[in-house]
């Protein structure tokens, strides 16, 4: 059941009634496909399950899963007055496998339910154009790539492999996530506003991720495979609004200097600092083996 901090519905509703109450009816919901291929797969404790391949069990247990989440979001999609206005098919899946079969099949698990009014995409890098896209264009690829990314020449990448179609990098990443052992990740404001001012410039569209920092609650956290490294709990990513819900005034002005010279009608003001807790002292007593949990 998808309830407390799963309540997916809760969230889109609060997304939809914000987007009503703003003067920047641009502001859209974004959901990671990544999430969604990981709950599939964890939900059922298969053993052997081959994630996001053509395996029977996996795409037994994804088509299970939709059939549960899909019939959720449909009354939210773009089409129907709704604040979804694309639905992922996969995340970056050209870095892990290059079975276009298998892009298809979840392409038209998604379709039987969501339908022709429904606009699908894929997301990669730079280095997973070739497996990752498809040469179609009923499931378009976007792009991602960070502030030091060169937006013209990843284009003319992907152009390559997908000749046509919007150019939208869907993950302009406003920092970099953490890990275990390291320093906390940043990158700089400047920079972010030129990388966002160059799309900009020659008529692309851009998603900020992330534009809040978050919080990996419970076991959510994960790691990276290549180099095994582990994240913290805390997703703040050096995001324009931290973790914590302050602003960082330097990223923030960044981005609204440039979107203002594109988009001159945003006159909304500037939000306030959420205030602090102070006068606290914390005291733990009791510690626990998580697996003893």
């Amino acid at each position: 059941t998808l309830k407390d901090n799963l309540d997916l519905v809760r969230f889109i509703k609060q997304v939809q009634e914000y987007r009503h109450d703003s003067d920047t009816p641009h502001r859209t919901l974004y959901l990671c496909r990544v999430e969604l291929w990981w709950s599939s797969s964890l939900a059922t404790g298969i053993r052997g399950m081959q994630v996001r391949t053509q395996d029977a069990a996996y795409m037994a247990a994804v088509g299970k899963w939709f059939g549960v989440l899909l019939p959720l979001i449909q009354p939210y999609l773009y089409s129907n007055g709704g604040p979804i206005i694309m639905v992922q098919v996969e995340n970056e899946y050209g870095s892990f496998g290059c079975d276009h079969e298998y892009i298809s099949r979840i392409y038209d698990l998604m379709h039987e339910q969501l339908g022709d009014e429904t606009v699908y995409f894929t997301t990669d890098g730079p280095g997973g154009y070739h497996c990752g896209s498809m040469n179609t264009t009923q499931l378009l690829t976007t792009i991602d790539f960070g502030v030091g990314g060169d937006a013209a020449a990843n284009f003319e990448k992907l152009r390559k492999y997908q000749p046509h179609g919007p150019n939208v990098n869907s993950e302009l990443y406003t920092g970099w996530l953490d890990h275990w052992g390291s320093k906390h990740a940043t990158r700089p404001a400047a920079k972010l506003g030129s990388a966002l001012g160059a799309l900009l410039e020659m008529g692309a569209s851009a998603n900020l991720y992330m534009w809040h920092g978050g919080t990996n609650f419970g076991l959510t956290s994960g790691a990276q495979q290549e180099v095994f490294k582990i994240n913290p709990t805390s997703y703040d990513y050096d995001a324009p609004q931290s973790e914590w819900g302050d602003l960082k005034l330097d990223k923030y002005w960044a981005i609204r200097n440039v979107t203002s010279q594109h988009f001159p009608g945003n006159k909304m003001p500037v939000p306030q600092s959420w205030p602090r807790l102070t006068g606290i002292t914390l005291n733990p007593t009791l510690q626990a083996i998580l697996w003893s949990i």
